[in-house]
């Protein structure tokens, strides 16, 4: 399963979830809001956008996104460990970030 990370419905998002879909494989789409408000909106966008994968939506109040990042993937992880989980990143969204913080050994 190919997990996207998708903060904003931009170019490079965009571009993320299509090297994804080409990889043939169940994509999945994960976006971070810090706001119930901000998620709503978000996912009126992505309706509107056409809702062409799965998106799953994590609410983070605190302003962070590594940590629920990586927090959704261990737990997607434990529910279904038999599944090869990979994360496609954009390229301006942090990525380096994010990929240090997912490299770090499960606790």
């Amino acid at each position: 399963m190919l997990i996207a990370l998708v903060l904003h419905l931009d170019l490079p998002s965009l571009q993320a979830l299509e090297f994804a879909a080409s990889l043939r494989a169940p994509v999945l789409a994960l976006h971070v809001s810090t706001e119930d408000s901000d998620a709503q909106r978000f996912r009126q966008a992505w309706d509107q956008w056409g809702a062409h994968v799965p998106l799953e939506v994590v609410v983070s109040p605190y302003r962070a996104v590594a940590g629920p990042i990586v927090n959704y993937i261990e737990a997607l992880h434990a529910q279904r460990p038999d599944v090869l989980l990979t994360v496609v990143l954009p390229v301006n969204q942090g990525a380096a970030a994010v990929a240090a913080a997912a490299a770090q050994p499960p606790r």
